[in-house]
């Protein structure tokens, strides 16, 4: 088969590296935070599902529900401010092509919860829809003192140990390529609550 000739040079660029996470701080306000918290509280949790729809309380162990965009008079303001900072990042930094927003995952972990090292891009065979979930973003809405434990943890070592501990600042949000390994540790006091989006596209040429 005759193929063109391919454009591929064999040196590299000197600047060619990609941050693996972009921290936001002060996103949202205490007040914000402790409105999203009681918009999140205000229909009942369920136990969180790893990505085959099961609940397997070994690898993952939460609570949650997703918030819809059905009563943007209330929240509007919350969807606007994710997406210009999702937009922001990705403009400057990651450049990818990015279609769809998923609606945020309200998670609140208490003691002994967590979350065990995991990407999030989702993958099946036979796989219903050709879009997937290129970046990641979360949002740190409890204040630090209100629970111990529960780390957010990122860039998996080949030991199983961690690259980054990522500080839970109130209202700051941890932008990531989705395809980074990252986790929760045990929450050992208190609650820790959560918002997590997903932003997806075409897959990656």
């Amino acid at each position: 088969m005759n193929r063109p000739q391919s454009d591929i040079r064999y040196d590299k660029p000197v600047h060619n590296c990609t941050p693996p996470f972009i921290v936001v701080s002060k996103v949202f306000t205490p007040k914000e935070c402790a409105e999203i918290i009681s918009t999140g509280n205000s229909k009942a949790l369920e136990p969180a599902k790893i990505a085959s729809g099961q609940v397997q309380s070994e690898i993952r162990s939460s609570d949650l529900r997703f918030i819809e965009p059905l009563n943007l008079e209330r929240i509007g303001w919350m969807f606007e401010r994710l997406k210009e900072i999702i937009d922001n990042v990705n403009d400057r930094v990651y450049e990818y092509e990015l279609k769809y927003f998923a609606p945020p995952q309200f998670t609140l972990y208490q003691e002994g919860d967590f979350y065990d090292w995991h990407m999030d891009l989702l993958m099946s065979n036979p796989c219903p829809n050709l879009f997937m979930r290129k970046l990641s973003a979360t949002v740190f809405l409890s204040k630090p003192e209100d629970f111990t434990g529960g780390e957010f943890m990122i860039g998996r070592k080949t030991d199983g140990t961690h690259e980054d501990i990522i500080q839970n600042e109130q209202g700051s949000v941890v932008l990531f390529p989705s395809f980074m390994w990252h986790k929760v540790s045990p929450v050992l006091s208190g609650q820790r609550f959560s918002l997590v989006v997903w932003c997806e596209g075409d897959k990656f040429k």
